[in-house]
């Protein structure tokens, strides 16, 4: 059997030109003709590719094809690269060239069109009197009444629950940010919201949270329909461990 490869070390010695065959450089493997041990053991016989001059068909040598295409053809007749390699119809290659500059541009429009939010860090996510999975919408509010972090900024939800609040050290540039803005917004008579779309499940400690900024007239705002105190109320899952808020009175006998 001959086979053709690339060599994979530069041991080999080429039988024609007795150099030696550089690591990588395509090479011709041949077994000898008869066994060379009793065993039945064969040897193999090296060459340069372009030394090997017992076969004028190269595409029939095993291994031919895992070789590169561009190595495939300097082994070819100008009839086998037709054949294997055939051109492209007349104008293929520019509606080809016209298809992936196409493709770059749509690339380039969607990253720019992808929303631009930056993402944060929610904890206390144990604490929280809800929970929210990938893609429920939240809204973010700054707490400065916060005993422990006068930064502190809380993502609630759609029914004004508390999921938790944002890590403390993102949130000492978020709640300056939000107040500032806030400021701004109120002197041009608009209502600075600050909403986020929830952006993974969380590991039961912490939850990512990708937040963006709405300026709002007052108007829309004041039109906006709040959602009812009965689905609100639905909401909520209560706590069995809490204690009443008014405790039972026992009947005398």
């Amino acid at each position: 059997m001959v086979s053709i490869e690339y060599s994979p070390n530069a041991r080999a010695r080429c039988q024609a030109c007795r150099d030696k065959i550089a690591k990588g450089d395509i090479r011709v493997c041949a077994k000898s003709g008869a066994p060379v041990s009793r065993n039945g053991g064969y040897t193999n016989q090296y060459h340069h590719a372009e030394c090997y001059t017992n076969r004028k068909d190269f595409t029939s040598l095993w291994g031919f094809y895992k070789l590169d295409k561009e190595d495939q053809k300097k082994f070819m007749t100008e009839e086998q690269k037709r054949k294997h390699f055939p051109p492209p119809p007349p104008g293929e290659d520019v509606k080809r060239n016209a298809n992936a500059a196409d493709c770059t541009d749509q690339n380039t429009v969607a990253k720019k069109q992808k929303k631009s939010g930056d993402v944060f860090s929610i904890t206390g996510l144990k604490y929280a009197e809800a929970s929210a999975t990938t893609g429920d919408k939240v809204t973010l509010r700054r707490e400065p009444e916060n005993m422990y972090d006068a930064n502190a900024v809380k993502v609630l939800n759609g029914y004004g629950q508390l999921i938790g609040r944002i890590d403390k050290s993102k949130a000492a540039i978020l709640s300056p940010k939000m107040k500032k803005l806030e400021e701004e917004c109120h002197k041009q008579q608009l209502k600075m919201v600050v909403e986020g779309t929830i952006a993974s499940g969380g590991d039961g400690y912490q939850q990512l949270v990708e937040v963006v900024f709405k300026k709002i007239p007052m108007k829309t705002i004041a039109s906006t329909a709040k959602p009812s105190a009965k689905s609100a109320t639905a909401r909520i899952i209560p706590n069995p461990y809490a204690k009443s808020a008014t405790a039972s009175k026992s009947n005398d006998c």
